[in-house]
């Protein structure tokens, strides 16, 4: 396995584990799980902007 494959794996690993962290505990636990799922996708990108 590439380690381009290995790093985009960890990162929906983490991206899927943030997700469920704003659905139950954040101020956007009253929004969808899709919507939150999208958010945890963007939020390791704006890191390093």
């Amino acid at each position: 396995m590439k380690a381009k494959h290995y790093l985009i794996g960890v990162y929906l690993v983490i991206a899927l584990l943030f997700s469920f962290y704003l659905k139950g505990c954040s101020d956007t636990a009253d929004r969808s799980y899709s919507y939150n799922f999208g958010k945890a996708l963007a939020w390791p990108i704006s890191m390093f902007k």
